[in-house]
C-alpha cells in the first residue's frame, strides 16, 4: 500500500461571592434550590489569589523572539475528538459537543460549537426561533473565536488538526470557505475587532504571544514576546486593543497596542490560577481573574490602573466577561457548579445573582437585540441557554452534545447563508520514515498535513529503526504534522503469491491471529511514541473478490483486531483495496455478529483526491462510514519533490482519525 493524510477541516460557592464594601455575600445553594436533574442544567465564582499588590511575584515575561517563525500550511485543519464523557441521554443526529462560542449582534444571536464528530456546528437565533444546527465540516481542536467587524463581515476562527489558525468569514452573501492563517498555536485563538478590521492572539509554540490583523488582508504572524501561562484575553478601549496573559511567575501582564504599533510589557501583578477575561465598558476596561484564593478579582484601568480589587465568590471556572454602555457582565461557574452572574457599573460591582442549575462547562455570554444572553452546557451533555428580560428567565434547552472545554462569546449579525464545507486534507505515506529534516522542509513547501509510518508487522517492507523510540514521532508533531500508523500483518489467505505470511482460512485462528496482531500493533505504537486514543490501520493488500471462505477469514481476523485494539484504547482502521477488504467490510457494515471498523483506508487509484462517490461493479455507498472516517488512495507509488526534497510516496484524500488525536 502506501499512503496516509490529513483531515480536512475544518459554579456555585462554598461561599458565595462578596463585593467589596458592606455587600453580603449570598446565601449558599442547597439542593432544593439548586436543581440537578438533565432537564433543569446549569452556579458561583474563583480571582487572583490573596497576593494582591500590584508588583510582580517574579521576573516579567521574556521579550525574546521566538527562534523560529510560525510555520505556514496550505490545506486545512483535521483532527478528531474525544467521545464525550456523559452518561446522559444519547446524540442526536447533528449535536454540539463542546463549548459554545456566541457570537451576536445586529438581530441575532448566533452560537458556534465543535461538534461529538470534531466538526464545527452552528445556530442561529432567527425572529421565528432557533435554527437546526448547520456543520461547517471538519475537525477543529480549540474552542472557536468570532468577531464582526466595522462593515458587518463575520469571522470565524479555529486551531486546525495541523495546529495552525484557520478561519471562515461572511461577507452579507456567502461564507468564504476555509482558509489557513499558517502558525503553531498552544492556545484557543482570541479575536477582538479593531477600527476597520481585526485582531486575532494566541499563544505560540514557544509560548510568546503572536497577532495577525485583518486590516483589509491579514498581516500575517507577529511575535509579540513574553512566556504565557495562559491563553490571552483582549478588550478594545479608546482605539487600542489591551491584551492581558499570565506570564511566567503566575501575574498578570498586559500589552497596549494601537495599529501596527505594540507597547512593552507591564505587569499588574496578583497571583491567577486560571484564563483571565476583559471587557471594556463606556469609562475604562477592566479584567477578571481567578485568584489564588478561588474568588473573583478585578483590576480596572481609568487613567491609570486601579490595583486588585476581591469580588468576593468562589470559582470553578475562569470568568467571562461581556460589556454593554458603562456596564461589563461577569458570569462564572460556582464551587457548586451552578451558574452566577455579576453586573459591574463603572467599575463599581453589585451583588452576586445565582442562576441556577447545573453547569458542566464554563459559560458563554452575549448580549443581541432581545438583551443579554448565557449559554451554558449542563448536565446532561446538551446545551442550555438562559436571557435577561428585566429579570433572568430560566433555562431552555437547544439541545446538542458539548463535551468539553470553555466557550467565549462575541457578536453578529444575522446571517443568511449556509457555511462552505471544506475539502479533504491530503497526505502521504512512504513505505521508509523519511528523514526529520526532510519532514521539516516538507511541513513548509508541501501541501500535505499528515504522513502515513509503518510502525510494524510481519510483512512491513522496510525496517523504519526511526519508530523504535518515540523521537521521531515527537519531533514531526512538533514540526506540525498528524500521523497515520500503519501495521503490515498477515494477508489474507487467498492473497496472491509473494505476498509474505498469510493468515488461516480456519476462522478462530484467524480471529486468534487478529487478537495478536493488534496487541503488539499496540505495543509497537507505545514505543513509537503513538499513544491511545490515536488510530491504528492494519494494511490488507488487495486479494480474491471471489473467495467467499477467504473473505470470511478476513472479517473474523478484522472483528478481533477491533476489539483488542479497542481493549488497548486505540482506534481501529482498516487499509485495503476497495475491490476486496472494503467492499467485504461493507457487507457486514450492519450486522451484529461482527466488530465494525472505525475508519476505513480505500485503495483506489483514480488520480481523484475523491472521499465518496465510489460506483461501478466496486461500489462503496456513501452513507457508510461517512463521519470523518474515510482515507483515500488515489494515487500509488510515484516521486514528488518540495523544498528541494524527493521522497516516494503514495498520495492520499483524509477525513478520517489521524495521531495525535
Amino acid at each position: 500500500m502506501l499512503a496516509s493524510a490529513a483531515v480536512l477541516l475544518l459554579g456555585a460557592v462554598g461561599s458565595v461571592p462578596a463585593a467589596s464594601g458592606a455587600e453580603a455575600d449570598p446565601p449558599l445553594p442547597t439542593s432544593t434550590t439548586t436543581p440537578t436533574s438533565t432537564t433543569t442544567p446549569p452556579g458561583t465564582p474563583l480571582p487572583p489569589s490573596s497576593t494582591t499588590t500590584t508588583t510582580p511575584t517574579t521576573a516579567p515575561p521574556t521579550t525574546a523572539p521566538p527562534t523560529t517563525a510560525p510555520p505556514v500550511t496550505t490545506r486545512p485543519p483535521t483532527s478528531t475528538t474525544p467521545a464525550p464523557t456523559t452518561t446522559a441521554p444519547a446524540p442526536t443526529t447533528s449535536p454540539p459537543t463542546d463549548g459554545p462560542v456566541t457570537v451576536q449582534a445586529g438581530t441575532s444571536a448566533n452560537a458556534f460549537v465543535r461538534g461529538g464528530d470534531g466538526a464545527l456546528w452552528w445556530r442561529q437565533l432567527l425572529p421565528s426561533g432557533w435554527s437546526a444546527w448547520i456543520s461547517f465540516g471538519g475537525v477543529v481542536t480549540s474552542n472557536p473565536a468570532a468577531a464582526t467587524i466595522a462593515n458587518g463581515s463575520v469571522y470565524v476562527f479555529v486551531r486546525g488538526g495541523d495546529n495552525a489558525l484557520w478561519w471562515q468569514g461572511y461577507n452579507g452573501s456567502g461564507w468564504s470557505g476555509w482558509m489557513s492563517l499558517g502558525g503553531f498555536l498552544t492556545s484557543d485563538p482570541v479575536v477582538v475587532p479593531e477600527g476597520s478590521g481585526l485582531s486575532v492572539f494566541a499563544r505560540g509554540g514557544d509560548n510568546a504571544l503572536y497577532r495577525n490583523r485583518l486590516v483589509g488582508s491579514f498581516s500575517g504572524w507577529q511575535n509579540l514576546g513574553g512566556v504565557l501561562t495562559s491563553r490571552p484575553a483582549a478588550a478594545v478601549s479608546g482605539g487600542s486593543v489591551f491584551v492581558f496573559v499570565r506570564g511566567g511567575d503566575l501575574g498578570m501582564w498586559v500589552m497596549q497596542t494601537t495599529g501596527v504599533s505594540a507597547g512593552a510589557w507591564g505587569s499588574l501583578g496578583g497571583f491567577v490560577t486560571a484564563d483571565p477575561a476583559a471587557a471594556a465598558d463606556a469609562s475604562g476596561v477592566s479584567v477578571f481573574v481567578r485568584g489564588g484564593d478561588g474568588g473573583l478579582y478585578q483590576n480596572r484601568l481609568t487613567g491609570a490602573w486601579s490595583g486588585w480589587q476581591y469580588l468576593g465568590g468562589m470559582l470553578s471556572s475562569a470568568p467571562i466577561a461581556v460589556a454593554s454602555g458603562s456596564d461589563i457582565h461577569v458570569f462564572v461557574r460556582g464551587s457548586d457548579n451552578s451558574t452566577y452572574w455579576k453586573r459591574v457599573v463603572s467599575g463599581a460591582p453589585l451583588a452576586w445573582q445565582p442562576l441556577g442549575g447545573v453547569a458542566t462547562g464554563d459559560p458563554a455570554a452575549t448580549i443581541d437585540d432581545g438583551g443579554l444572553v448565557v449559554f451554558v452546557r449542563g448536565p446532561d451533555g446538551l446545551l442550555y441557554v438562559q436571557r435577561y428580560v428585566g429579570f433572568w428567565a430560566g433555562w431552555g434547552q437547544l439541545g446538542g452534545i458539548p463535551v468539553g472545554s470553555s466557550p467565549t462569546a462575541m457578536s453578529a449579525p444575522q446571517i443568511n447563508a449556509a457555511p462552505v464545507l471544506p475539502g479533504p486534507g491530503l497526505g502521504f505515506d512512504a513505505c521508509e520514515a523519511p528523514a526529520l529534516q526532510s519532514m521539516s522542509t516538507w511541513r513548509l513547501f508541501s501541501p500535505f498535513t499528515s504522513a502515513g509510518i509503518y510502525i510494524g508487522g510481519v510483512n512491513r517492507a522496510c525496517g523504519n529503526a526511526a519508530l523504535n523510540n518515540a523521537n521521531w514521532v515527537n519531533t514531526a508533531v512538533a514540526q506540525g504534522w498528524r500521523l497515520m500508523p500503519i501495521y503490515v500483518g498477515l494477508q489474507a489467505p487467498c492473497s496472491p503469491t509473494g505476498v509474505g505470511s498469510k493468515l488461516s482460512y480456519d476462522l478462530f485462528t484467524a480471529a486468534s491471529q487478529g487478537a495478536s496482531a493488534a496487541i503488539d500493533a499496540a505495543n509497537r505504537a507505545a514505543v513509537a511514541g503513538i499513544g491511545p486514543g490515536s488510530p491504528i490501520y492494519f494494511d490488507m493488500e488487495a486479494y480474491a473478490g471471489n473467495d467467499s471462505a477467504c473473505s470470511e477469514a478476513v472479517r473474523w481476523f478484522t472483528t478481533a483486531w477491533v476489539d483488542f485494539l479497542h481493549q488497548r484504547g486505540y482506534v481501529a482502521g482498516l487499509y485495503g483495496s476497495l475491490c476486496s477488504a472494503i467492499v467485504d467490510q461493507a457487507a457486514v457494515y450492519d450486522n451484529g455478529r461482527y466488530r465494525r471498523l472505525d475508519a476505513v483506508w480505500i485503495a483506489a487509484w483514480n488520480d481523484t483526491p475523491n472521499l465518496f462517490g465510489f460506483t461501478g461493479s466496486c461500489g462503496l455507498s456513501d452513507n457508510l462510514w461517512v463521519f470523518h472516517q474515510r482515507i483515500h488512495q488515489y494515487r500509488g507509488g510515484h516521486n514528488e519533490t518540495w523544498g528541494g526534497v524527493t521522497i516516494n510516496i503514495d498520495s492520499n484524500a483524509v477525513d478520517g482519525p489521524l495521531a495525535p488525536p
